[in-house]
């Protein structure tokens, strides 16, 4: 896939998931949000997560931060990004279907859009 590692300094920052359950807008504001703004502000084609918590809270935060910002970066589990290196079909596997960020212009960048 010519994926790159781009480091922002924040990648032990917790994505909200955990926090959520305690306090949702805190860390929505105070972690969903700092994430997303960092990985817009690098201008990254995509934000890569082995955690399917932070997949979700990443993916679905977008959406609801909507309002106030549109941050659009396409958050892909590392099974997926794993499946697209090996050549797997994209809409065999649910990439194109399920995520509400747009994936069409990493499939387009790899190749396979």
């Amino acid at each position: 896939t010519g994926a790159e590692l781009v480091k922002d300094g924040l990648e032990r920052l917790c994505c909200g998931f955990v926090p959520s359950t305690v306090d949702d807008a805190f860390s929505l504001t105070y972690r969903t949000e700092v994430r997303l703004k960092s990985v817009r502000e690098l201008g990254v084609d995509a934000l890569v997560t082995p955690c399917p918590q932070c997949l979700m809270r990443l993916e679905f935060g977008q959406v609801r931060l909507r309002a106030k910002a549109r941050y659009d970066v396409p958050i892909i589990h590392l099974a997926e990004l794993l499946a697209l290196a090996l050549g797997l079909d994209p809409k065999k596997f649910g990439f194109t279907v399920y995520h509400k960020s747009p994936t069409r212009l990493v499939l387009q960048k790899i190749g396979l859009g």
